[in-house]
């Protein structure tokens, strides 16, 4: 249970912890947080647009109906966290960690990736069209039904991903570790692969390569 407080503009203290906290329905728009650890806190309608975080910890947070349109994250990680009908508007999150994170009917229009792990993130039917995850760690990621239509994936590790019924069309995926993928369900039309990714692709299909 959230332990429930009456806060009125209050301010994040840097390098401090936060456990069980319910930030929902206020604003912290244009802050810049710095070290700080959050832990099973609530944001519920929580306004953190423009926010700035670095080398902060999020694990098991609640993120519903929260504005992050602007925000910039470096070196943070949103562990476990839940993303239902939150606005990511133009979002940056760079060398970030979101493993095991959900995110459900987001608006990730104009985010951008820089790297970082978003390995075991459920990210099921999201629109991610022209999206980066270059470079970026994506093992085991769920992104069954999503539109990935001219997204990088350059020399993302992409091991065991989730891609059912994924649309990959014009996608560049050359370099990216595609082992363990099923690609029977999966739209490539106008992709760039490479010879590797070639001969994967073709066992998925039966196909024997000698």
């Amino acid at each position: 249970m959230f332990k429930k407080r009456r806060i009125i503009s209050l301010k994040i203290k840097n390098e401090s912890e936060y456990i069980n906290e319910d930030f929902s329905r206020q604003s912290f728009a244009e802050q810049e947080i710095i070290g700080v650890e959050f832990t099973k806190c609530n944001f519920d309608y929580t306004d953190l647009n423009e926010i700035s975080t670095n080398a902060c910890l999020f694990k098991e947070c609640g993120f519903t109906q929260t504005s992050f349109n602007g925000s910039s994250h470096n070196k943070s990680a949103f562990l476990n966290c839940r993303f239902i009908g939150s606005n990511l508007f133009k979002a940056s999150f760079e060398n970030c960690k979101m493993t095991g994170s959900t995110f459900e009917t987001v608006n990730l229009l104009g985010i951008n990736i820089l790297e970082g792990d978003w390995s075991y993130v459920n990210l099921r039917n999201s629109d991610l069209k022209g999206i980066n995850f270059n470079k970026a760690r994506l093992t085991e990621i769920d992104l069954s039904g999503s539109n990935l239509d001219k997204a990088d994936l350059r020399d993302a590790d992409l091991t065991r991903a989730i891609l059912s019924k994924t649309s990959l069309s014009g996608a560049n995926l050359r370099g990216a570790k595609v082992e363990g993928i099923d690609f029977k369900n999966v739209s490539i039309r106008g992709a760039k692969i490479d010879i590797f990714q070639a001969i994967l692709i073709a066992e998925s299909y039966g196909g024997k390569v000698e």
